[in-house]
């Protein structure tokens, strides 16, 4: 049985004998392990709804044992993730075609690609590809 699993069994077998309403808290062996189980998600990116479902607690009883979800930093939101992606042509080029037209890509983290025409930029994209 998984952590996650052993620990929703833990919270209803409690629950059964009152814990977790008013005057009658859950154990703090039981809180400090799901805390535990609770960071290691976040850790993972697990969002909160999920892990709430996977212990079978509410959202509010989640943050009020862990507390909020920590703020990601730009850096570690952008990593990994799909983000929109302009392609533009920095000079009008009268006589060339689209296709041999030098580009400048602007991508993720202020990274930039300059000079390339469509036919490398494909490649670059095909090479990147995971």
């Amino acid at each position: 049985m998984d952590r996650g699993n052993e620990l929703k069994d833990r919270i209803e077998r409690e629950r059964r004998t009152g814990a977790g309403h008013g005057q009658h808290p859950f154990s703090a062996e039981l809180r400090r392990r799901t805390i535990g189980h609770i960071r290691d998600e976040r850790r993972r990116g697990v969002p909160d709804h999920m892990i709430c479902a996977g212990l079978s607690v509410s959202q509010q009883t989640l943050r009020r044992w862990a507390g909020p979800r920590p703020e990601r930093s730009r850096r570690q939101r952008l990593r990994g993730a799909l983000v929109p992606v302009r392609i533009t042509r920095p000079v009008p080029v009268p006589q060339a075609s689209v296709a041999e037209a030098p580009m400048l890509v602007a991508g993720p983290l202020q990274m930039r690609v300059a000079g390339l025409t469509l036919d490398e930029l494909v490649e670059l994209w095909r090479r990147l590809a995971c």
